[in-house]
């Protein structure tokens, strides 16, 4: 399910993925966070940009720089790289996930 864009209120709201929607409040540079389908806010919207759950973990950018959170908000890597690219293996049909990060103008795996 996506919903559009919301003028009355002034907010952004994305597709559930495991759960969870990001939504962004504000007009010009909204900030993200993401709510349950019971329509609940789980994650305040502290965020420049946001990512989809994908493996229980959302890539998120906080003061100009990516990082990546559980479900509960809780920062799991602390947002310190300036791209963040992911890729996803389903091929062997479990969850990993290989992230490609760009750090002071170099990407690393």
């Amino acid at each position: 399910m996506k919903l559009p864009y919301d003028a009355r209120w002034k907010r952004f709201v994305d597709s559930f993925r495991e759960g969870l929607a990001a939504f962004g409040l504000g007009a010009f540079y909204p900030k993200w966070g993401f709510f349950n389908k019971k329509g609940k806010v789980v994650i305040k919207p502290q965020y420049e940009d946001v990512e989809a759950f994908n493996g229980g973990l959302a890539a998120v950018k906080f003061n100009g720089k990516w990082g990546f959170i559980d479900k509960t908000g809780k920062e799991v890597v602390k947002p310190k790289y300036d791209e963040i690219k992911s890729f996803y293996n389903d091929l062997l049909q479990v969850n990993k996930r290989l992230v490609m990060v760009k750090a002071r103008g170099k990407w690393g795996l």
